[in-house]
């Protein structure tokens, strides 16, 4: 069961007031034994901290970089981790903050690792957790620097991502205006205009206007139907995190150019963590299982976990690259005929970069097929509009002509 952030309300033995402290645990469970060892007399309340993904984890991104950067400035300076985190943390000109990120100096207090301090901040997701944890066997510096490459590489894919959705917003909050504007401005106004003619080309008229008005209100209702159905995955993919596997297992993974776009970008950010790992001296079995235990795409996942299983029983880890279907024929060979863990760190960030460059011309392509198909869109709007024009123009004429007839 993977470790969460709980916030435990109690009044503990060294003080009188009752005061909160933060426990990156399993369970509630836990959290309250954790909070009884430390002297927890009273328990008022044990809540499980969620982290508010608008305001941490997309437009707090840019801050959780700087922090960790801070912490890597000092450690390479040769400042111990633990003070740094502190001392990163006293620095920050914002009290609010930092009575937010105090939950990491009581983890450090309470002898809690790196990985634990920085989780119990809530700016970190567990990818983050595991590579600092990795990384701590070899040295908090490899750690951090590990981590901080991790969360450059997902805010530059964020990037991409939030582009092509932004794109899609603006078009299509125009284009789904039309239809609306049909019904209830352009028909109403047809119908309050009627031509003046004979009951027979009369009726012929509004048939055709009732035709026009019946194709916009199912038109309509198939758009915001789509609409609504995209907004609802957009929101429940950010919602929870089973939302999001359920979403990418199911649905995602079978939009053609969506799902080769997540694929590209999940193994460029993979290969590239794995490489640094290799070069900050994790050995490779750690590694795998590092990115086993963090990867959050299902195909990506099942490489790692096919290397590490192929490695557990004896084998090679050429052949289980070999064997992975998930890289390339020239990814696989090319990594299989490394020698020694120099060359593999080497190989996969040439695989790595060579995946990046494929996630930016399929976000390209998508960018090209949401245009192309908001084009399509418009244009049965504009046939729509075009129709109603026509059948007014004839309005206009058949008006005309009853004048005529009248004189």
């Amino acid at each position: 069961m993977a470790n969460a952030l709980y916030r435990v309300r109690a009044t503990f033995s060294s003080q009188r007031r009752i005061s909160e402290r933060t426990y990156f645990t399993a369970s509630v469970a836990s959290a309250r034994s954790a909070a009884t060892q430390d002297g927890a007399r009273d328990i008022y309340q044990i809540r499980l901290y969620r982290r508010n993904w608008l305001t941490q984890e997309y437009l707090g991104q840019a801050y959780a970089l700087q922090f960790l950067q801070a912490i890597r400035f000092q450690i390479s300076a040769g400042v111990p981790p633990g003070k740094a985190i502190v001392s990163a943390i006293e620095a920050d000109p914002n009290p609010e903050r930092q009575v937010r990120l105090h939950g990491a100096i009581d983890v450090l207090d309470r002898g809690g690792t790196i990985a634990d301090a920085m989780m119990a901040t809530g700016m970190y997701d567990h990818t983050a957790y595991t590579l600092l944890l990795a990384g701590e066997r070899i040295g908090a510096l490899q750690a951090v620097t590990g981590a901080l490459g991790y969360l450059e590489d997902r805010k530059g894919s964020w990037k991409q991502l939030m582009a092509i959705a932004g794109l899609m917003a603006v078009e299509l909050s125009t284009a789904l205006s039309v239809p609306v504007t049909i019904d209830r401005v352009a028909l109403p106004w047809v119908r309050d205009n009627l031509p003046r003619t004979n009951p027979e080309k009369l009726a012929d008229y509004t048939q055709r206007l009732d035709h026009i008005a019946f194709l916009n209100q199912w038109w309509m209702v198939i758009s915001y139907l789509g609409a609504f159905a995209l907004v609802g995955l957009v929101l429940a993919w950010f919602a929870h995190p089973k939302a999001r596997d359920w979403l990418a297992h199911r649905i995602v993974r079978h939009i053609p150019l969506v799902s080769s776009w997540l694929l590209h970008d999940a193994l460029a950010r993979s290969g590239a963590m794995f490489a640094t790992m290799l070069e900050n001296g994790v050995r490779t079995s750690d590694a795998v299982d590092t990115l086993r235990l963090s990867s959050t795409n299902p195909v990506v996942q099942r490489l790692w976990q096919g290397i590490a299983k192929a490695i557990a029983g004896g084998a090679g880890i050429g052949q289980a690259l070999a064997n992975s279907g998930v890289l390339r024929a020239d990814e696989a060979m090319a990594a299989a005929a490394t020698n020694g863990v120099k060359q593999l760190g080497g190989a996969f960030r040439a695989i790595a970069q060579n995946r990046e460059w494929q996630a930016k011309r399929t976000a390209g392509q998508i960018v090209q097929a949401t245009v192309g198909l908001t084009v399509v869109y418009i244009g049965i709007n504009l046939a729509l509009v075009m129709e109603l024009f026509k059948l007014f123009n004839e309005g206009l004429d058949l008006g005309m002509g009853g004048i005529t007839q009248g004189f």
